[in-house]
């Protein structure tokens, strides 16, 4: 089907044509039209060296999601127009074809005002307050100031982007060549009161994340060790209460029980947006094989990340031992000391874990180790090969995770088709991976 951009110009290809009287016309319109199909520019996608002519048609019409992105609306107002140095934006997901991804609203930082920094004025945007510190009232007007700021965005730039509340708003956008903004969160940010989530759900949320970096004390997160019990009561109250309402259950950051506790109770299938395959990587966050098989007869869907970390122990590792994790930790312990009533206890022994291989090894940690595309489709291999094709999705996490070489931000997805396309993948096996699995999902839980 093509798109109404493609139509346009090839209507725009009949009108040059009709000046040239005979067959002069007709062959010059034959000419125009094929240069129409084939240019990336019908639908925004921008040609990028290494991408064959196949790959970009492939995309072009394609249905493209990215199942997780971290990407903050309140400290990126210039999302619409470019944002120096992220990874995301729509100038960016236009060139790079994304029909539409789900964002992690609220999911990482917000920069606001907090008294109990230690500051006489609040503080100016750019200083990490950590979402773990947040509760109360407080948390639901950070969430809410995150919302304006993205349903702000949209309002500014109507022309190219929309809300998708349903499916039908997603094909949409890809008929009207605008991207698309799925809006997510983490559980965390309604403050352990469904009469504020269902709010939230009015205001246009479909896909919930049950936790983040800490626990809730009713969903236990998968830093913590030992594990809590997984959910509670309250806690399957809430997956149920998505069923309900026809909101998406993420159990990315979720620890193994409470993975294993959300799959029991819930009647739709679950989404773990942003991960990769602990079989290759044993990163705490990534999935089991027997997860992978467990969210397949679940009918969900896995978002394999574009996250350095997250596919590769060893970069994680130095990444955890060298200099850029040292000052995460200092900002931490920080946060840490204005917030008395919540301690991380875990960043200090982290600290000092860090501290003490380094004085062992005595010498400077090893930087981070580069890492390419072709692990990320590694992790991908192994999900399709574990969970099927029907199962498998791309989360990249950009802007909260490490870039990849060869796919640095959402402008260079094209990359990922032409990548799939050289690994022998189907082209509807490629359109499944890159949107129709997601899809599937929303229509099912969210309509």
């Amino acid at each position: 089907m093509f798109s109404n951009k493609v139509a346009q110009d090839t209507e725009y290809c009949w009108e040059v044509a009709s000046a040239f009287p005979g067959r002069g016309g007709v062959v010059i319109m034959r000419a125009l039209v094929v240069l129409c199909l084939l240019s990336p520019l019908a639908s925004g996608v921008q040609p990028d060296s290494g991408v064959s002519q196949k790959a970009l048609r492939l995309h072009r019409d394609a249905i493209i999601i990215d199942t997780y992105a971290a990407t903050q609306f309140y400290r990126r107002p210039d999302f619409g127009t470019g944002t120096p140095g992220g990874k995301y934006d729509l100038p960016k997901a236009l060139r790079g074809g994304v029909t539409g991804a789900n964002f992690g609203v609220g999911a990482e930082e917000l920069f606001v005002g907090d008294p109990r920094l230690g500051l006489v004025d609040p503080p100016p945007r750019g200083v990490n307050v950590i979402d773990a510190f947040f509760r109360g009232p407080d948390i639901v007007k950070r969430i809410l100031w995150e919302l304006d700021a993205l349903y702000e965005t949209v309002r500014q730039h109507s022309s190219q982007m929309l809300v998708a509340l349903s499916t039908a708003d997603i094909r949409r956008a890809k008929a009207e060549g605008k991207f698309a903004v799925i809006i997510g969160t983490n559980s965390g940010w309604f403050d352990s009161d469904l009469a504020v989530f269902r709010s939230y759900h009015r205001l246009g949320l479909r896909v919930l994340a049950l936790c983040h970096g800490d626990s809730l004390g009713w969903a236990s997160s998968d830093r913590e060790l030992p594990a809590a019990a997984g959910l509670t009561d309250f806690g399957r109250a809430v997956v149920q209460e998505c069923n309900r309402l026809g909101v998406i259950v993420d159990v990315s950051h979720s620890s193994q029980e409470t993975f294993r506790d959300t799959l029991a109770v819930s009647r739709q299938p679950v989404l773990a947006s942003h991960g990769g395959c602990r079989s290759l990587s044993r990163v705490q966050r990534n999935l089991t094989d027997d997860q992978l098989r467990s969210l397949a007869r679940n009918g969900g869907v896995v978002g394999i990340v574009a996250d350095q970390g997250m596919l590769d122990a060893e970069v994680l590792k130095s990444r955890m031992e060298g200099d850029s994790f040292d000052q995460i930790l200092q900002s931490h312990l920080s946060l840490a000391t204005a917030y008395k009533d919540r301690p991380f206890d875990w960043v200090r022994e982290a600290r000092q874990r860090a501290l003490e291989r380094s004085r062992s090894a005595q010498e400077t940690p090893a930087p981070a180790l580069p890492v390419a595309l072709e692990r990320m489709l590694e992790h991908l291999d192994h999900a399709v090969k574990v969970a099927g094709i029907d199962h498998v999705a791309i989360g990249t996490d950009f802007d909260g995770g490490g870039e990849l070489q060869g796919f640095e931000d959402a402008s260079r997805f094209p990359q990922v088709t032409e990548a799939l396309l050289r690994r022998a993948y189907g082209e509807e096996e490629i359109r499944k991976l890159l949107g129709k699995n997601f899809l599937r999902v929303f229509r099912q839980v969210a309509q």
